[in-house]
């Protein structure tokens, strides 16, 4: 490594801290055609090219105060290279000293993806220059400086802006994954589509149970934080009375957030909760009490700091704000996403840019997509008829695919049902939240989209807010007339778009994502869909039309409800499945599991039993994903939970 004492500015002023295009091109073709056995084509060179051009355009304009802030948004089609063209640039920036290389970082969605990353560009490259940082990995945060290409997960990234300050502030620990030589790194890179907004959530039920479990000597040493959550409840409060005789609806409480000198301070009383036992007898009860005042109090504190408007979300009266997680002075990155097309929330950041992808990369001809209209598909309806539904889809595509191998999405309480039953083909089946990204399932002929994952109404509301400023109450209110750039209804048009978005993120996880020829073509591939009623179900088609070019929409899949059940009773895969989906700190007794799955009395006992053995494969399944069994008392009334710790 050079010696910082052998530095010479003028001599750095003129070595490239970029890499060469044409190079990148050739060296991204040979890479592509031979040790990933793909094929090329002209289209395809235009698109790694506007890539490294796009790398290359951030490098050199990083000083520039106006162009650094900017984020640009390629997006190039699933199975074009994307991640390879980022492994294949920071391996090429390996040739250039440490004080040459312009500092890369990373951001990917999955901790394997990570790793992976890391490790490519290290095999790629001429030296070491990557190193990944995320929950599991033994580097510290203050050892990243030292590497020219760090590359972290999305929640890390998040995770950095998520500090509890006093003053609310978002910058704590930035500086350690941007510093890198006497700057900070030159080209940020986002892998696929992250979640800019943060969004804060406080219930009157919630903030009730936690004013109560704070204990008598904690108020005494914090009366001005515990009167400022009693003010909280006693408004919230006063509008449920309210929505007692008129209907509730989102209200706009605080356009402009509280005078900075009086804003309300519950980060002590955050820390003083942590040496506070809410539970004496069960620990993990404990911790997932703690874990759950801290939420409800941290989101507080921003309420305090911001915009907020009352909504009431199911029985819930529930005050709301949300922040963007970009603090100012922040210098832009790269964005690759695959969906930018259907994704509204750029058009709402005043610093993105998208950049169309060059034609002709993908034709997705031999995509046939199957469609049935007029259902309910949100997660509580799916949820209410999950084991007869369930049914009726295996009844109908064991005719459909026998012999194949099937993805079927799903909302995660409906997953592990799927487990249970006979099919004709094979099924594999991921949930809303855990797909995005993923290769697992690269080798399935057939995707099926069963149910649909709408998020809270409050979600539009804040993202708009958080990049575009606090609206009145007749905005909020407003009925499909919210004008903003071209929508007509910029709500509605978010809504949608992360409808499409997450769809076609779906539909990208099978075989379709390979190109097979120069054309940009992929092997023939199924796509079974459920719809909902209205125009909703038209704006998502187009948007899939718009994003996969070629692809043929039949409205020909005559799904019946109510059919003869299907044959369920492999309980024992339905099984590991939830316990897969269960979240840490989940505590679910045996009774509950058989109800999910529904398991006869005398099916749930052997399950229990094969629980208990640790012979058993159910036992090593259950340790593999981190449960155990806790027992409860003794004989007859004895119980037995199923444990997440």
């Amino acid at each position: 490594m050079l010696n910082v004492f052998d530095f010479d500015p003028n001599a750095a002023a003129s070595v490239a801290q970029h890499i060469d295009l044409e190079a990148f091109v050739s060296r991204m073709e040979s890479h592509w055609t031979g040790e990933l056995e793909n094929v090329s084509s002209p289209a395809l060179r235009a698109a790694w090219k506007q890539i490294a051009t796009t790398f290359q355009n951030h490098i050199l304009g990083h000083s520039d105060p106006t162009g650094a802030r900017q984020w640009t948004i390629l997006s190039p089609p699933t199975g074009s290279g994307k991640t390879e063209s980022t492994v294949m640039y920071c391996a090429m920036l390996a040739d250039l000293g440490d004080f040459f290389h312009p500092g890369v970082l990373i951001v990917t969605r999955l901790i394997d993806d990570c790793n992976r990353i890391a490790t490519r560009i290290n095999r790629l490259g001429s030296r070491e220059t990557a190193v990944a940082f995320h929950s599991e990995s033994k580097v510290k945060l203050t050892e990243l400086g030292a590497s020219p290409v760090v590359v972290i997960t999305h929640r890390a990234y998040e995770q950095a802006l998520d500090f509890l300050g006093s003053s609310g502030e978002i910058r704590q620990t930035w500086p350690f994954f941007h510093r890198w030589i006497q700057d900070s790194r030159k080209l940020i890179i986002v892998d696929e589509c992250m979640d800019i907004v943060e969004h804060s959530k406080a219930g009157l039920d919630g903030l009730r149970q936690t004013l109560g479990a704070i204990p008598q000597f904690v108020r005494e040493k914090y009366p001005d934080e515990v009167s400022s959550i009693q003010a909280v409840i006693t408004v919230m409060e006063t509008i449920a009375e309210k929505t007692m005789t008129t209907p509730a609806r989102e209200t706009m409480l605080l356009q402009k957030h509280i005078d900075r000198g009086i804003k309300p301070d519950l980060s002590a009383l955050v820390k003083a909760l942590e040496s506070i036992r809410f539970d004496w007898r069960d620990r993990d009860a404990d911790t997932r009490q703690r874990e759950t005042h801290r939420k409800r109090l941290q989101s507080l504190h921003y309420i305090f700091r911001s915009w907020v408007y009352y909504d009431k979300y199911k029985a819930d009266h529930t005050m709301n704000t949300a922040r963007i997680l970009i603090p100012e002075g922040v210098k832009g990155a790269v964005v690759m996403d695959a969906t930018a097309s259907t994704n509204v929330v750029y058009d709402l950041h005043k610093d993105s840019h998208r950049l169309a992808s060059p034609k002709g990369v993908r034709n997705y001809a031999n995509v046939t997509l199957h469609i049935s209209r007029g259902h309910n598909i949100g997660k509580n309806s799916m949820l209410k008829d999950a084991k007869q539904s369930t049914s009726d889809l295996i009844q109908s595509l064991n005719q459909k695919l026998q012999g194949r191998k099937a993805l079927v999405i799903c909302h995660k309480d409906v997953e592990p049902l799927l487990q249970k039953y006979e099919t004709t083909f094979e099924i594999c089946s991921g949930h809303w939240g855990a797909i995005d990204g993923s290769n697992a399932w690269r080798d399935c002929d057939a995707a099926v989209i069963f149910g649909l994952p709408y998020l809270p109404d409050t979600w539009t509301a804040n993202v708009f807010m958080a990049l575009q400023g606090p609206q009145d109450t007749a905005w909020l209110r407003s009925d499909g007339d919210r004008p903003f750039g071209d929508h007509i209804d910029i709500r509605k048009a978010l809504k949608l778009g992360q409808l499409s978005t997450s769809i076609i993120q779906a539909i990208n996880r099978v075989r379709c994502r390979r190109v097979v020829d120069a054309e940009g073509n992929c092997p023939a591939t199924d796509v079974y869909m459920l719809l909902p009623k209205g125009d909703s179900a038209e704006s998502i088609l187009q948007d899939i039309r718009r994003a996969m070019p070629g692809i043929l929409v039949v409205e020909d899949w005559e799904f019946e409800k109510g059919q003869k059940k299907a044959r369920g009773s492999k309980f024992e895969p339905a099984l590991v499945k939830l316990m897969e989906n269960l979240c840490r700190g989940s505590k679910l007794p045996m009774s509950a599991v058989g109800r999910r799955l529904g398991t006869t009395p005398k099916a749930l006992v052997g399950l229990t039993t094969k629980l208990k053995d640790p012979d058993s494969d159910l036992h090593t399944a259950m340790k593999a994903t981190g449960l155990r069994l806790e027992m409860v008392g003794e004989g007859p009334g004895s119980r037995v939970y199923l444990v997440k710790d």
